[in-house]
């Protein structure tokens, strides 16, 4: 398959965000960690949340490309999935970090997705 439009947008965006948490480390930009060992966000955590949703929207295009290309139908089948992950991760950032469900959300997507791949490879097999 080819490479998508969102590859570029991933190769800037995915080492960006990389420096820019390491930055963060040394000046607190979007987290630090106090002497009692306390996790608190930084000023621009807001950078780090939006480059979150941006690679999620990124990564569900260029999969819901690929799908279109290989399954017929149940387009919705992704939408759902991310749709399962967003919500976990909003939660749990509108919470103020009261409910952790962002580890869950993730994890039910993965098994829809290992399930989606197993589906895929029967009928490719078959």
């Amino acid at each position: 398959m080819r490479h998508s439009k969102y590859d570029r947008l991933l190769a800037v965006l995915l080492p960006g965000n990389v420096l820019f948490q390491l930055a963060s480390i040394a000046t607190g930009w979007t987290f630090s960690i106090d002497q009692n060992k306390h996790y608190h966000q930084g000023r621009y955590y807001y950078v780090y949340f939006i480059i979150c949703i941006i690679v999620m929207f990124a990564i569900v295009s260029a999969y819901h490309q690929f799908e279109q290309k290989t399954f017929s139908g149940d387009c919705l089948f992704m939408f759902y999935t991310f749709f399962v992950v967003f919500l976990g991760i909003v939660i749990q950032e509108v919470s103020g970090g009261a409910l952790r469900t962002t580890s869950l959300t993730i994890a039910i997507g993965m098994c829809f997705l290992l399930n989606r791949f197993n589906n895929f490879t029967q009928k490719v097999s078959t």
